[in-house]
């Protein structure tokens, strides 16, 4: 399991006149980072997309859809912010 990401803001050294040459930078690009429950979601979406490819039964398949679109729709409430 991934751990979960978190954010880092540039520090500033003190009498050094500006900010910390070894200091992360602030994450701003929030497509290339996710949390850990968004992997885990990525994980099982992902898993029942390689599953329906060899499942022929439609209601199966009509399940496998509907609880795919549960897990994206978990994702969006966890980030309302992201597209």
């Amino acid at each position: 399991m991934a751990a979960p990401v978190i954010a880092v803001s540039p520090t500033t050294t003190p009498g050094a006149g500006g900010r910390d040459p070894f200091a992360l930078p602030p994450f701003t690009d929030w497509e290339r980072v996710m949390c850990e429950k968004c992997v885990e979601l990525d994980g099982k979406i992902a898993h029942l997309k390689a599953l329906s490819t060899n499942v022929t039964d439609e209601l199966t398949l009509a399940g496998m859809a509907l609880l795919t679109k549960h897990y994206e729709d978990q994702k969006r409430e966890l980030h309302p912010e992201q597209k």
